[in-house]
């Protein structure tokens, strides 16, 4: 009875109990059990099904966004908000009101709005299925598949004894046979949850985020199959139940995985092989996997499956990350999770009852919702504690994260409620307790788990504290082929050699579409070129300084969100004392600035959360002829410039330029700002300064190098500096400054805060050099927090009130660039 309790609670004016005319031949429906509908008897002439159908959306959106923004700060799980919208709208709570009734649910909106929310949720279960990359489970590790086994097995055999015990003893009266169900429900634990659970945090990267998703793989995988088993069981008469019903349910979907994985499964492929690399996706192959997905789903129900079996097995056949992933991901998600999902989510609340709760019967699924959250707790401590040594905190975080409740959870309950196999009180009470504990562990995983804590560092990883003959190891990020050629450039002039050889960490991040578990590969450095051009470009650079330069590359798929763990691990882990991020801007031979805010906000994270120094390159060169052959030349003679106002970033930049100062071909300047009115207040700050400049005037004195230049500009306030760094604008081809800013009203002129007030400048519509820029920030001892001002300022004294003469960038405002 899908609409039963709905319309109970609703006090519909007439219901007749009828019988489904297809049961009355049992032998049609393979011995499943009669099923009976209520006719809604009622007389409504003036009824419009499609205002009604778009006050229902509008409604459901509504809800969803709304709660969503009030739980957010508390609470930052996506299935929580929209759920309790459902319920605020249902028989519980706002259909009391017997006039808004009467409105919105009208009764004979109720099987459109449940066909609509279905195949909403058809859809929604195929991206589901799109996104499981089912190649986890063979990737992983013993730690995952013993952790997997564990929260899959001891919940469900512990969960089902304890509705057995209390079946017999607390609930021997008690009509109700589905407490076992229940129990199994509920100890099943869901990838698709648990990875929207770490991707609300931001934790799908972090090191028990990766254990997590590869643990509920494992232990998804065989609980979704024991619910199918379970329900197909269930579903056979029990007058007529024998192992030649369940054979045959059993066949049938055995023959619709062959179905999808033999006969579907390579016609898709082939659409994927028709598409070249770099080009969309057909709108027609679009529309072929539209009607797979039906034609999967109707199949599903032919079989004695469910509607969403098909597609989800349709889904996974779909190879993850691939260009059709990829495009169904990005032209269908938005639509069914911010749209048709919300519908879903409005049926089941109007199918949630609070207020005709039977006390027993909240009583035996409330306790084993507690127990299956209890068992599946230790079910992953006790092996991480006792087998892996895992500290007992990241053991029990582990633990509240395979814990949590998602979308196919609720689809489950909801399933098992439309075969009656639970009833209404079951489903509402499910439903409710679900949200409350996913509800409690979200803020409790943000209190307890940060994973920057593990990127703080015993010993500070920089340049400057580097010995003289040591190896330099860097980390290159890289997103696209547009920021190889500059990468490279400032690599080849970072002065490898024998004595001092050049580490670099190669890190090629794609942002993960179409996928729901991130990667990261580590790609082996070898003789034979790969079919990744960015890879191939510094492996090439690497056999063109045989020797002095080693190239390891990775490649790391994951949200940008969290990409910025993936670089901070990489980092301390390889103990690199330099880490290079590309700017998010490029500009080409017009001017025109393409920007990409994603990678603006992974370098604020990486500057804020990284173990090692960093330094955000600037390319003002034309993007338009810079190409990857440039690895195989250089300029001549580089002309290397550093800007210098004093403090721990610009002492990082210098000293990085004494690096390069031991190349004989190339020209180091140094240009020193020294306010006419200095602050000595801090002496300790002053002494270190000039000991790093005393370094440098001794090593060019020493090597008898008449190229490098030092030299001292006497300012009084910043628009004196902007005028002397205008002077040199051509003067460069590479500019090393601090990130380190004056505290003053001037930032908040600032286009660019993350590149500070020189970076900022050469960054500007009003910076005109052919250049590339990179502006450095040092390490700090013990890190993890954001810092935007590097040790106190000798400048804090300068007027600072003045408009400077350069203005930030304004929309397209053109560029004039060169290739230097």
């Amino acid at each position: 009875m899908e609409f039963a309790n709905f319309y109970q609670a609703m006090d519909a004016p007439q219901m007749v109990p009828m019988w489904t005319p297809i049961n009355a031949t049992r032998d049609l429906t393979f011995g499943f059990q009669q099923k009976n509908v209520l006719a809604i008897c009622e007389r409504n002439g003036s009824y419009r099904a499609e205002p009604v159908l778009l006050m229902q959306l509008s409604l459901a959106c509504f809800l969803t966004f709304t709660t969503k923004s009030i739980l957010k700060p508390f609470i930052r799980s996506s299935v929580v908000g929209p759920v309790m919208g459902g319920i605020l709208v249902g028989p519980s709570v706002l259909s009391r009101i017997r006039t808004l009734k009467n409105i919105v649910f009208p009764y004979k909106s109720l099987y459109l709005l449940e066909t609509i929310s279905t195949f909403g949720c058809v859809f929604f279960l195929f991206l589901v299925g799109v996104k499981m990359d089912v190649s986890i489970v063979a990737r992983s590790g013993k730690k995952a598949w013993i952790i997997g086994l564990s929260t899959f097995a001891f919940p469900m055999v512990l969960t089902i004894l304890s509705s057995r015990a209390l079946k017999s003893t607390l609930l021997a009266d008690h009509k109700d046979d589905s407490l076992s169900l229940v129990a199994m429900l509920h100890a099943t634990t869901t990838f698709h949850g648990v990875s929207c659970f770490l991707g609300d945090l931001k934790l799908l990267n972090s090191e028990v985020g990766r254990l997590a998703l590869s643990s509920s793989m494992i232990s998804g995988s065989l609980g979704y199959a024991t619910v199918l088993i379970s329900f197909g069981v269930n579903q056979i008469h029990p007058e007529r139940a024998n192992l030649g019903v369940f054979y045959i349910i059993t066949m049938c979907a055995v023959a619709q995985f062959v179905l999808i994985k033999a006969g579907m499964g390579p016609f898709v492929s082939w659409m994927i092989r028709q598409t070249p690399r770099g080009q969309p996706l057909k709108e027609s192959y679009l529309c072929y996997t539209v009607l797979l997905v039906l034609m999967c789903a109707f199949i599903g129900e032919v079989c004695g499956q469910h509607t969403f079996f098909g597609p989800i097995l349709l889904g996974i056949a779909l190879p993850a990350g691939s260009i059709l992933a990829a495009t169904l991901s990005d032209k269908f998600e938005g639509f069914i999770t911010l749209v048709l999902l919300p519908l879903y989510f409005l049926a089941c609340g109007g199918k949630t009852d609070l207020r005709s709760l039977d006390a027993a019967t909240a009583f035996a699924c409330a306790l084993m919702a507690l127990i299956g959250a209890l068992t599946k707790f230790l079910a992953a401590v006790v092996p991480c504690v006792l087998f892996f040594n895992m500290i007992f905190r990241d053991a029990a975080i582990l633990s509240l994260i395979l814990s949590t409740v998602g979308v196919l959870d609720i689809q489950f309950y909801s399933r098992a409620n439309q075969l009656g196999l639970i009833d209404a009180h079951c489903f509402s009470v499910m439903n409710t307790t679900s949200i409350i504990i996913t509800g409690l562990i979200s803020p409790m995983v943000q209190v307890l788990y940060d994973p920057s804590i593990r990127y703080i560092s015993r010993k500070r990883q920089t340049i400057q504290d580097e010995p003289p003959n040591g190896e330099l190891r860097v980390l290159a990020c890289v997103h696209t082929e547009e920021q190889v050629p500059e990468i490279i450039d400032l690599l080849r002039v970072s002065n490898p050699t024998k004595q001092s050889p050049l580490g670099i960490y190669l890190i090629h991040l794609r942002e993960l579409i179409g996928g729901a578990a991130p990667k990261f590969v580590s790609l082996e450095s070898g003789p034979s070129l790969t079919s990744d051009s960015i890879t191939n470009a510094f492996l090439i650079f690497e056999r063109s300084n045989e020797s002095v330069v080693s190239v390891q590359p990775f490649t790391a798929i994951a949200p940008f969100t969290s990409m910025h763990n993936d670089v901070c691990t990489l980092a301390l882990d390889r103990g690199v004392s330099f880490t290079v991020l590309p700017f998010h801007c490029q500009w080409n031979s017009d001017g025109y600035v393409v920007n990409s805010p994603k990678i603006r906000e992974f370098n604020r994270k990486v500057l804020s959360k990284a173990p090692c120094s960093v330094g955000i390159l600037i390319n003002r060169r034309s993007s338009d002829a810079a190409d990857l052959s440039v690895i195989e030349g250089a300029i001549s003679t580089p002309r290397v410039g550093v800007f210098f106002t004093g403090g721990p970033d610009d002492r990082e930049a210098l000293a990085y330029a004494t690096c390069i100062a031991k190349q004989p071909d190339v020209k180091v300047t140094v240009v020193r700002f020294i306010s006419s009115m200095e602050n000595i207040e801090d002496e300790e700050e002053k002494s270190l300064d000039e000991e790093v400049i005393s370094e440098f005037k001794l090593r060019g004195v020493g090597s008898k190098r008449a190229r490098d230049v030092y030299k001292e500009e006497i300012v009084m306030d910043s628009v004196e500096i902007c005028e002397v760094i205008r002077s040199m604008e051509n003067s460069f081809d590479l500019i090393l400054v601090g990130r380190r800013y004056v505290e003053s009203p001037l930032m908040e002129w600032n286009e660019f805060p993350e590149l500070g007030f020189i970076g900022d400048i050469l960054a500007s519509g009003d910076f005109h050099g052919k250049v590339l820029a990179l502006v450095v920030q040092q390490h700090r001892y013990g890190g993890g927090k954001e810092r935007d001002i590097g040790g106190s300022s000798r400048f804090s004294d300068i007027d600072l009130t003045h408009q400077t003469s350069f203005t930030p960038l304004q929309g397209n405002q053109k560029f004039a660039g060169l290739i230097t």
